[in-house]
């Protein structure tokens, strides 16, 4: 997916870093693979990155970032991928709750 650099924060390289190598240490947040090393369960090179939580770029706080490597990012975007390719790109995991 194309990146669109005008939607994220001026600061989204130092946001991006503190986020991935400061807090998490250089480790992905849900299944602990290092960067820059072959990921335990794929065998290919990690590369972290930092993901948006909630799925939206206009985060308030560092909470709502967590470093992923590419399986636990892609693991992670699954549903909400899934939504809008039904729903449309606009979709937003909170929509539906109007109608539970």
């Amino acid at each position: 997916m194309p990146i669109d650099r005008r939607r994220y924060p001026k600061n989204w390289n130092l946001i991006s870093y503190f986020v991935r190598f400061t807090r998490a240490k250089g480790k992905c947040e849900f299944c602990g693979a290092e960067h820059g090393k072959q990921h335990p369960a794929t065998g290919s090179m990690v590369y972290l990155q930092a993901i948006h939580v909630k799925h939206t770029l206009e985060a308030t706080s560092w909470e709502d970032y967590k470093a992923a490597c590419q399986k636990c990012h892609f693991n992670y975007d699954r549903r909400a991928s899934q939504m809008a390719r039904r729903y449309g790109k606009c979709y937003r995991d909170t929509q539906l709750d109007l109608f539970t």
